[in-house]
């Protein structure tokens, strides 16, 4: 779903071509991006791994992420140019996180288990 939302911002300019690009669209965009690790996180959490509460402060923070995307695209909350990026940056780096540790999670349940093909047990 990440993929598909930042596609879908790139493919924006192709298709509108007058006036401005406001905000509200890259910000709608980054809260479905936000939801979507938020959705990955909380599926990962209902597992019976030690530590289920990671998944869960992660799911957390997403949904902290997403609102805080949609504020500002309603213009609810007036930042600086500046927090923009420190926002913006902020939200990849945890992406980048959260995205790493699920897979480095799943790989090794895989290699417990012992799953061929990288199907992991439910």
């Amino acid at each position: 779903m990440n993929g598909l939302a930042l596609g879908a911002f790139g493919l924006v300019p192709l298709f509108v071509r007058r006036g401005k690009h406001g905000f509200l669209p890259f910000a709608m965009l980054l809260a479905v991006m936000a939801l979507s690790i938020a959705g990955a996180a909380w599926m990962a959490s209902g597992r019976q791994w030690p530590g289920r509460w990671i998944p869960r402060l992660a799911a957390a923070v997403s949904v902290i992420f997403a609102l805080e995307f949609l504020a500002s695209g309603l213009r609810l909350v007036r930042l600086q140019p500046e927090a923009y990026l420190v926002w913006l940056s902020c939200y990849f780096a945890f992406s980048a996180i959260c995205m790493f540790a699920l897979g480095t999670r799943l790989y090794g349940m895989r290699a417990v288990h012992g799953r061929p093909g990288g199907a992991v047990p439910a």
